[in-house]
């Protein structure tokens, strides 16, 4: 009995030593990262943003990018910030000298106006900057409006808007967004989101809400003051024209 006693004593205590030294060597490394997408337009620069859990000294961290990427977005591996190049689909796997880490995979959509790839419309800024060019990190990008254009949230204004101006021929791509709070007060010939959508102009798969604009103008509207062009699937509600 006392031979039986012993010999389950000794299998108790390698299997806790067993379950202790599992533990002690259980990698807990762990690759994370900001974001698996990101929504660049040409020009602008954007910081990659990853990080490696309780990293051990001897893990060692890489990128792997295809050549097709390179062209369409610069990294800077040191820094880790991003160049949109040119308009296109980057991807950029993130991997580790530690097999046991998955590694992690990013996507960076770059928009250069082109139908194939629009330029992002990220905030009220970026919708004030249609038709105009502006200054990003030192590179000068003109948002023509015969360029296309996406939504990629829904965009609260403040303050008051001024409409677009010249005939817009491009494509407004609201991908069921919504635009709020636009408020139109001054005197003119055209009033709208848009002055003017010309010729070829779409404006699609938007919504607006709490839209008022006020005024004397000789044409207006929420989306466009005239239109020559197309709108469609646009909804609108608690707005008001006078």
């Amino acid at each position: 009995m006392k031979r039986f006693l012993v010999f389950c004593s000794i299998i108790v205590v390698v299997v806790a030593l067993g379950y202790t030294v599992v533990f002690f060597l259980k990698d807990t490394e762990k690759l994370s990262v900001a974001s698996t997408l990101y929504q660049m337009n040409v020009g602008e620069t954007n910081s990659l943003e990853w990080k490696l859990e309780k990293a051990k000294a001897s893990t060692k961290v890489s990128y792997e990018i295809d050549d097709e990427s390179k062209s369409v977005i610069q990294l800077d591996e040191k820094t880790r910030e991003m160049k949109a190049l040119k308009g296109g689909v980057a991807t950029i796997k993130i991997v580790t000298s530690n097999s046991n880490i998955s590694e992690a995979v990013v996507e960076i959509h770059v928009g250069d106006g082109s139908k194939d790839y629009p330029y992002y419309i990220r905030n009220a800024g970026d919708l004030a900057s249609i038709g105009s060019t502006t200054v990003s990190q030192g590179n000068i990008n003109p948002f023509r409006v015969e360029d296309s254009y996406m939504l990629t949230s829904d965009i609260s204004l403040s303050g008051t808007w001024v409409p677009i101006k010249g005939s817009f021929t491009g494509t407004l791509y609201g991908e069921g967004h919504t635009i709020s709070g636009m408020t139109i007060e001054n005197n003119g010939e055209n009033a709208g989101l848009f002055e003017s959508i010309g010729v070829g102009g779409c404006v699609q798969y938007v919504n607006f809400d709490g839209a008022n604009v006020t005024g004397s103008y000789s044409n207006a509207g929420i989306v466009t003051g005239s239109n020559s062009g197309e709108i469609k699937n646009v909804h609108i509600i608690n707005s008001s024209i006078t």
